[in-house]
């Protein structure tokens, strides 16, 4: 009888893949790029730097500051460290939306550019307060069969608080 529970529970579990792995494929261009964005996001308000870099290309280029991927995977994994919300013992900020992402694609819709207005909040002990009322012009492209941040300029790194 165990045998077959397992056996059961093997094969819902390998039809809930396959389902889930059908819808993705299924999904148009900009659905995909609208999940990938929004993964994005959810993996910084986590706290999970390394989920969140799998979204940036690997030549990714921040023009703003002339950093590259391995230089934001620093700066992200300090924030981890050092922005902590001590009651909560987690990360103290979160990103939410401001403008709905809304990206453009390309003809052949294999890049993609879009305006992002995203602010961060700081929360620690109850309190919260704008960090940063993050804006910038970002561009995408399709490699191999998912979307990556390619570049960012126009990043008001200046405005946080």
């Amino acid at each position: 009888m165990l045998k077959k529970v397992i056996a059961l529970a093997l094969l819902v579990g390998v039809g809930l893949f396959a389902v889930g792995q059908i819808r993705s494929a299924l999904r148009s261009p900009t659905e995909k790029l609208l999940w990938r964005v929004q993964t994005m996001v959810d993996d910084f308000n986590e706290g999970h730097v390394r989920h969140l870099m799998v979204g940036f290309g690997e030549d990714y280029r921040d023009e703003s500051s002339g950093a590259l991927k391995p230089e934001v995977h620093q700066v992200l994994a300090g924030l981890v460290l050092s922005q902590r919300d001590p009651e909560a013992n987690r990360f103290a900020l979160s990103a939410g939306w401001v403008e709905p992402f809304d990206p453009q694609l390309s003809e052949d819709e294999e890049r993609a550019t879009a305006d992002v207005h995203l602010r961060i909040t700081h929360t620690s002990r109850g309190n919260s307060r704008v960090w940063w009322e993050a804006k910038a012009k970002v561009e995408f492209a399709y490699v191999s069969g998912q979307w990556q941040l390619l570049r960012s300029r126009s990043v008001n790194h200046r405005d946080r608080q």
